[in-house]
């Protein structure tokens, strides 16, 4: 599953984004089977982690409008 945006961008670990106004980012992304997925409860279905601006962390399984692409990590 490849994760995009409402904008049709697709979603990679690193994005600036925001949450109703929210500020984070993109911690990781978790793909339906993968190991990992196993200890944050996605395994069937994926999912993607984000980090808050204020220590908040929240796992989404699927994208909707209030996620809003900002910018790219800068390397």
């Amino acid at each position: 599953m490849i994760f995009k945006y409402s904008s049709d961008v697709e979603v990679l670990e690193g994005d600036h984004i925001t949450v109703t106004g929210k500020r984070g980012r993109v911690e990781r992304i978790f793909r339906a089977g993968a190991e990992e997925s196993k200890d944050f409860s996605c395994f069937d279905t994926s999912g993607i982690l984000l980090g808050f601006d204020d220590g908040d962390l929240q796992l989404w399984p699927w994208i909707n409008e209030d996620l809003v692409f900002v910018k790219r990590k800068i390397s």
